[in-house]
């Protein structure tokens, strides 16, 4: 039998089967054979994999590409650091207005180096009106909601532009449950609550990020959560809680998946590397990073399987951004890149999760919840082959010229990460080699999702 590509001798990760000693052939763009090691076998391509381990590649369920500045040129930068990274699909939490998808389709299809999908934000009636059209003709099946930022009394400025309610957001997943596949991605902080505790905190003449927690409690993450939970449960839809940040939300997270199996959760690098207590004040975030005891429980919560998967809440920014005091720089900042890196080392390397466990919350758990799995996910055969081959003993300290993103800094300078991939592919191509690029923007393709309709007996 013949090869495209031939990855011989590295140890493949697969959950729920372990660690195996076996090759990999790969023909076109999907995995064709788990072969025997060492068997004889022909291929263009061989990669020797001896002493490294090969991992279905990750799948970042955040990113915020073109937010602030440009969506096609952070579609470049920020896809090939992901790449770098070890990532091969991202999701693009997008703010979509109606008559705007083909174009940035088109756009992430000429410039992204890997692939991607996107779910639109609800955030008013307009963007509410065509959920029909993204799911049946987009294949765009999942939309996020912000339970913050309400344009309700009381909001800081800036913080008032989301003009959707509880009514509206009932109404649209009474809409998406017409469908079987759909998926409902929240940002859960109750907006009142906030609006009145950043009102007075802000009176403050305290700075730096323990204000900024205090001012974004976790009460107002855990209610949120349930709130969504219980909403989604009513509906029949499958929620997905975006990046939570501490002991309050894995408790109501708890309280939530008891009466709705359905509900999952994402966590963040910057909760689990950063707390308030040691932190600066650039890595301010909504949620708030928190507490050393939270970042402990986000790593225990991820080890049991109560937090299910980790995205980078890539927020593309630059340095100017985030001068001044806590209350007045830019929340987000550039994650792209260290997700993968970060579970390494922290995790696995530490001995806080197993190999194993690494690759279902960064890869296989968000392509079963986000209608990707086996195509994206999973080594086995007839799957596209996305794959990171890491070292885990390789050792770099992270810096901006290292990933090369839009945003001129990182989150993490100074900082050495122990783990890191020297091969990602994406659908059988060498994306990345060595932390260099190898293939020019545009190769990433957008996936469509396809679901049904719901059937009633």
């Amino acid at each position: 039998m013949s090869y495209d590509t031939l990855i011989k001798g590295g140890l493949l990760v697969i959950p729920g089967q372990g660690i195996r000693e076996a090759d990999l052939g790969i023909s076109g763009e999907r995995i064709a054979a788990i072969l025997e090691r060492g068997a004889q076998v022909e291929a263009e391509t061989t990669i020797d994999a001896t002493g490294l381990h090969v991992l279905p590649g990750a799948l970042d369920t955040h990113t915020h590409w073109g937010v602030t500045g440009d969506f096609g040129v952070q579609c470049e930068s920020d896809s090939r650091a992901a790449a770098i990274g070890g990532v091969t699909s991202a999701l693009l939490l997008q703010r979509i207005i109606p008559g705007q998808f083909e174009e940035l389709k088109q756009i992430g299809e000429t410039r992204s180096t890997i692939d991607f999908i996107f779910s639109p934000s609800v955030v008013d009636e307009a963007t509410a009106a065509f959920i029909e059209e993204s799911i049946e003709q987009w294949g765009c099946p999942s939309f996020k909601f912000y339970l913050s930022y309400r344009n309700i009394a009381g909001a800081p400025p800036g913080d008032d532009w989301n003009e959707l309610t509880d009514g509206l957001m009932v109404d649209v997943l009474h809409r998406m449950a017409k469908y079987e596949g759909t998926l409902a991605c929240v940002h859960a902080e109750n907006a009142e609550i906030i609006n009145r505790t950043m009102s007075q905190a802000t009176h403050s003449e305290h700075d730096g990020l323990v204000e900024w927690e205090k001012a974004n409690p976790g009460i107002a993450e855990a209610e949120a959560i349930q709130r969504a939970a219980f909403f989604a449960e009513q509906a029949g839809v499958p929620v997905f809680i975006l990046h939570m940040a501490g002991r309050d939300a894995i408790a109501a997270m708890q309280r939530a998946r008891t009466h709705w199996p359905k509900t999952y959760g994402e966590t963040c690098p910057h909760y689990l590397f950063y707390n308030v207590e040691t932190s600066p004040a650039a890595v301010k975030f909504s949620p708030p990073v928190r507490h050393e005891a939270d970042r402990d429980a986000l790593w225990e919560a991820l080890a049991s399987g109560l937090v299910d998967c980790v995205g980078s809440d890539n927020f593309p920014t630059l340095w100017d951004a985030k001068k001044g005091s806590v209350w007045e720089i830019s929340r987000g900042g550039p994650g792209t890149g260290v997700l993968l890196p970060i579970i390494l080392s922290e995790g696995v390397n530490k001995g806080r999760l197993t190999l194993e466990r690494a690759v279902e919350v960064t890869s296989t758990n968000a392509a079963r919840i986000f209608g990707l799995y086996p195509k994206k996910g999973a080594i086995q055969v007839g799957s596209d082959a996305d794959l990171a081959i890491v070292d885990m003993s390789l050792e770099k300290t992270v810096s901006h010229e290292l990933f090369g993103t839009w945003s001129d800094y990182t989150l993490y300078p100074g900082v050495t990460l122990k783990g890191w991939p020297v091969v990602t592919m994406v659908r059988g191509r060498i994306v990345v080699a060595d932390g260099k690029a190898s293939v020019e923007p545009g190769y990433g393709r957008f996936v469509p999702r396809t679901v049904e309709p719901q059937t009633t007996n």
